[in-house]
């Protein structure tokens, strides 16, 4: 799961990962809010993890980082 901690400005938020289990190339993506993470596609142990979240258009709230968050892991590719 991902959720967002704050907004440090208007274009800078810190989002907390958290992973009950080892989770492969674990990607946080962004529906709405065009940006991007410090890190990502990266294997995540079990636990927490802070990533910082830098947006192109000034955000003007948790929230709307918030509802464009989506973590996906490579069980989440589904081949043909």
């Amino acid at each position: 799961t991902a959720s967002v901690v704050r907004l440090s400005d208007p274009h800078t938020a810190l989002v907390k990962v958290h992973c009950a289990s080892v989770a492969v190339f674990l990607c946080v993506e962004t529906a709405d809010v065009v940006g991007f993470f410090d890190d990502n596609n990266f294997v995540m142990l079990p636990g927490d993890r802070m990533l910082t979240f830098t947006s192109r258009r000034p955000m003007q709230s948790v929230h709307q980082l918030q509802n464009a968050l989506t973590v996906r892991t490579v069980n989440d590719i589904h081949l043909m």
